[in-house]
């Protein structure tokens, strides 16, 4: 599922947000039913090279 949504926020509100993303991610990133396949993990695995 993928939305793609854009909105006009203040930079507070777009830190905020962004750091709540990662937050989620950090605490799921291993959960096959939300990333299936670890296509992130793979991802970042690549950044880490």
């Amino acid at each position: 599922m993928h939305y793609n949504l854009h909105y006009e926020v203040t930079k507070e509100v777009s830190r905020i947000v962004t750091l709540s993303l990662l937050r989620l991610y950090e605490n799921h990133k291993d959960d096959e039913r939300i990333f299936p396949n670890n296509e992130l993990k793979e991802i970042e695995d690549k950044q880490e090279d």
